[in-house]
């Protein structure tokens, strides 16, 4: 299906130009710089002359004009968001955000006769800020002073058109806020995971020892044998193609390790995990007839003479034993401590404990250093979870820290503003069984957070999944996924397919997306009575998936209750003009009472293509700097801690909303100095919340994995939310819409602090994780229990 939308009210506007005197013609002489590209687009190189767009050639493009009445809807908003307020939950129809979205009839004169001036007809959009018209190349370049040129991206071979800067005549710069396509290059195809990876590693045939790539100390030796530098520089090549947060299957893995972070390879012909701080993937190892030191010298140059020296390949029996190893005591320590999941920045996945199968036994999903077959678990035995440190070996409950400036000291509170005030529980963690400390299930995720069966969806609309660069849902993977971890629930349960942008979404094991597939499994996994949307992407519309997608539900007659979305990019990538007008979209998607979530990335404080390394200026993620999405980061370990990829700090762009001031402050005021000069401590920040993010077993192209990333976050925390808006439909309130007052506000009541792990990038520990809402976990995770209570549910 599409979704369908009305232009009636829009055609009005472009009839009613004439009402209003437009700008005498001789003030369009004048030009001024509009925008202008600061950094080359990532992955972007120039098409040569012979494959270069020609003058005479169309061009479709779009105006977004400044709107009439923007603070009206800033004040609209605010005021049906805030729980306190009398008109909490009266979101606001399609028409009533129109009627303060849309220009005055002077901006439509001014740019309407303007575009006459060059013989160019504009028609209206389906929302009213925008117009579009269609021009030869020649025409948009004497239009804009620009140089529109076609760009190629390079990983994914998709070409997109853009231009380095473009002028407007100064009278227009009142009525115009952006024209695309522009200068930011921001294709759906260029769009990166947030964080989805695969961990898979395969056991040597007769299943005796496993090898194990182990980070040592920085003063360690490069041990590479000739099969490791012909992986290694089949890996540095990928550099230049792949954003290092594409995650694609397993059988097609791009095998690319960060420059900075590469630690080593694989040292037999079994694929093991490489343990990187920011990136775990296998590579495999492949015969060459190169002279490896030649390559070597390539590899070297490459990455700028900087070759890291901080690897060791250690062999390690699978039962742990160490001794006879020959490790210096220091080496032995951090190879004991990454063993136990505690290897520092490095981050492996912590061992499992339970024992491997025999040989003759599938061999379905691996961790570290055993195999873990994903199924319910065999044995009933339970680790209750605690908010005390993760070294400590005690298991037992502990109440969580509150001590947040908007968090309540007592137990319970009550909700002002709701039909019905209800005691919100103090928030607690509950009983896991043993097998989640090896694997994240929807029943682990039911059980620590003390989340239903999630079976009963009378009264929700239902969740929006959206799919970028050909991630495709399969509707084989998720039966499987439903008959091996929610044997409960029909195996037949699916999702509704929604195109936008000519997205498509055929089945196959050949097309199967993890990310997609990880999202789908989890939203349905955790909330299988709830209908779910996946709302697939194409690259037909303005070169902007995202702008895309979140015009469209704000056109459509009808809105999904909750949009997740694991994709993003970096603030630098973006030029304001773009980023305003995406986070406006998501501020008018969510005064219609869309709540909408988005991972907040897997660079810790930087970026994933490493900018930060040459500055050490920390680099947030967008749009989680947007302060109308509710941005999720990850946790790791039972008991949780931060997990070390997820992103999290303050936007550039954006301010700090007020719902989220006194937190900042207080998180500020206890870390006085803490990376001074390396982020904007005025801006928006993120994540909102957290939720585990490490180790999720999933079903793909027919086979079971493990993945981790805040990718697997989102969907969870966004099934919470769909699950209270189904409770709170069947008493007909509305859903929960703007999130962000809500939860910093009463609902920060209902969440278990996470006070230890940090996130680190650029050369720093980053943020650490604090007692109340901190730059890495945000406000902790969440009670289900007690988030219901906070939305007026008894």
């Amino acid at each position: 299906m599409h979704y369908t939308t009305t232009t009636t009210s829009l055609l009005l506007f472009v009839l009613s130009v004439c009402a209003a005197p437009a700008p005498p013609m001789h003030s369009w002489s004048k030009r001024v710089l509009h925008t202008a590209r600061t950094r080359p687009g990532k992955g972007f190189e120039i098409l040569p002359f012979a494959e270069q767009v020609k003058d005479n050639e169309p061009l479709t493009m779009a105006i977004r004009l400044t709107q009439g009445n923007p603070a009206g809807l800033d004040s609209a908003l605010a005021d049906v968001s805030d729980p306190n307020s009398p008109n909490y939950g009266k979101w606001l129809s399609r028409e009533q955000i129109a009627a303060f979205t849309k220009p005055s009839s002077e901006t439509l004169a001014a740019v309407t006769k303007w575009l006459g001036t060059h013989n160019v007809t504009a028609q209206a959009s389906e929302l009213p800020e925008y117009l579009t018209f269609t021009v030869t190349f020649g025409q948009a370049n004497t239009l804009l002073e620009a140089k529109y040129s076609a760009f190629l991206h390079a990983p994914t071979k998709v070409k997109i058109i853009g231009t380095e800067s473009y002028t407007l005549p100064e009278a227009m710069e009142p009525h115009i806020r952006t024209i695309y396509p522009g200068t930011t290059l921001l294709h759906p195809g260029a769009l990166p995971i947030s964080g989805v990876r695969a961990f898979q590693s395969q056991a040597k045939a007769d299943n005796s020892d496993l090898i194990h790539v182990l980070v040592a100390r920085a003063n360690a030796t490069l041990e590479l044998t000739p099969d490791q530098i012909f992986a290694l520089w089949d890996a540095v090549k990928q550099r230049q193609q792949v954003n290092r947060r594409m995650a694609l299957p397993q059988e097609k893995s791009t095998n690319y390790i960060p420059d900075w972070d590469v630690r080593s390879l694989n040292a037999t012909n079994a694929t093991v995990p490489v343990q990187a701080r920011r990136r775990d993937m296998a590579l495999p190892v492949v015969k060459r007839q190169e002279d490896p030191s030649e390559v070597l010298r390539k590899v070297n140059e490459t990455l700028g003479g900087t070759l890291p020296g901080d690897t060791r390949i250690v062999q390690v029996p699978q039962n742990g034993d160490l001794t006879g190893l020959g490790l210096d005591p220091s080496l032995e320590e951090i190879i004991r401590g990454i063993m136990n999941g505690q290897g520092g920045t490095a981050a492996p996945v912590p061992v499992p404990t339970q024992a491997p199968p025999s040989s003759s036994e599938p061999v379905s999903t691996v961790t570290s250093t055993t195999t873990v077959t994903p199924s319910e678990p065999s044995s009933e035995s339970e680790t209750e979870t605690s908010t005390s440190t993760p070294d400590a070996p005690s298991t037992e409950s502990a109440p969580p820290t509150t001590t947040d400036p908007a968090t309540p000291t007592e137990s319970s509170t009550t909700i002002p503003g709701n039909p019905t005030s209800v005691p919100i529980p103090k928030p607690t963690q509950g009983k896991t069984d043993n097998s989640c400390n090896n694997e994240i299930t929807p029943k682990c995720l039911q059980q620590l957070y003390n989340l239903p069966d999630g079976k009963d969806g009378t009264g929700a609309v239902g969740i929006a999944v959206t799919g970028y660069i050909d991630q495709f849902g399969q509707t084989d993977d998720l039966k499987q996924f439903l008959q091996q971890f929610r044997k409960d629930v029909d195996a037949n349960t699916g999702f509704k397919t929604v195109s936008i942008a000519g997205g498509e979404n055929p089945q196959g094991n050949d097309v199967a997306g993890v990310e997609a597939n990880l999202d789908l499994q989890y939203t349905i996994g955790v909330s299988p009575g709830v209908p779910v949307q996946f709302v697939t992407v194409g690259k037909s519309g303005t070169g902007n998936g995202f702008l895309d997608t979140i015009t469209s539900m704000i056109a459509a007659e009808t809105v999904p209750e909750v949009v997740t979305t694991s994709y993003g990019q970096g603030e630098v990538d973006i030029d304001k003009d773009t980023a305003e007008a995406m986070c406006d979209a998501y501020k008018q998607l969510t005064a219609r009472g869309v709540s909408i979530l988005f991972a907040s990335g897997d660079s810790g404080v930087g970026d994933a293509e490493g900018d930060c390394s040459t500055d050490g200026i920390f680099q947030p993620t967008f749009p989680s700097g947007c302060a109308f999405v509710t941005s999720v980061g990850s946790t790791d370990g039972i008991p949780e801690r931060a997990a070390s990829f997820s992103s999290g700090g303050f936007s550039a762009l954006y301010p700090a909303p007020t719902y989220q001031q006194a937190h900042i402050k207080k998180y500020l005021d206890a870390h006085p100095g803490l990376n001074t000069g390396k982020f904007n401590p005025q801006g928006r920040a993120f994540p909102d919340v957290s939720v585990q993010g490490t180790k999720f077993s999933v079903i793909h192209a027919g086979k079971p994995t493990l993945v981790q990333g805040t990718s697997a976050s989102s969907p969870v925390f966004a099934s919470m939310i769909a699950l209270i808006n189904a409770e709170r439909g069947k008493t007909n309130r509305p859903p929960m819409g703007f999130l962000n007052p809500w939860l910093y506000g009463i609902a920060s009541a209902a969440f278990v602090d996470v006070t230890q792990g940090s996130n680190p990038n650029c050369g720093t520990e980053g943020f650490p994780a604090a007692a109340g809402w901190d730059p890495v976990t945000g406000l902790g995770t969440p009670d289900f229990k007690a988030l219901r209570a906070a939305a007026g549910l008894q």
